[in-house]
């Protein structure tokens, strides 16, 4: 059986999130489906920023590898993973919405190992 990335975070016991949300097709906004990503730190490529604003080389970017935060569609089987270890985890936000379920303390890590400037959560 393939390992997927959920029972991968589960057994490094690195902090990570699942997101809950809906999803809706346009034809039909009345109809939602339950979605789910897992929201995790890893390494990836980003702009430099000075000053607030994008280095430039000419007409490129200049980017650099940083830790950020990812997301990823959850697989069936990843799904079933977590549903049966919810309990494994704190439920954060629940709301119309959605729900964040937090494993260890995601948003504290987040802070600790992403600069500012490359977080999109708060």
């Amino acid at each position: 059986m393939e390992t997927n990335l959920f029972d991968i975070l589960v057994n490094s016991k690195k902090p990570f999130s699942v997101i809950q949300y809906f999803k809706s097709l346009k034809t039909n906004p009345d109809e939602k489906n339950k979605e789910y990503q897992i929201m995790y730190l890893g390494k990836g490529k980003v702009p430099v920023i000075e000053n607030g604003k994008v280095v430039m080389d000419g007409k490129k970017i200049v980017k650099k590898t940083e830790t950020i935060i990812k997301y990823q569609t959850m697989t069936k089987d990843a799904m079933e993973s977590f549903l049966f270890n919810i309990n494994r985890f704190n439920l954060i936000i629940n709301n119309s919405d959605g729900k964040v379920y937090e494993k260890g303390d995601f948003k504290k890590h987040v802070i600790n190992k992403v600069k500012e400037e490359y977080r999109t959560i708060k």
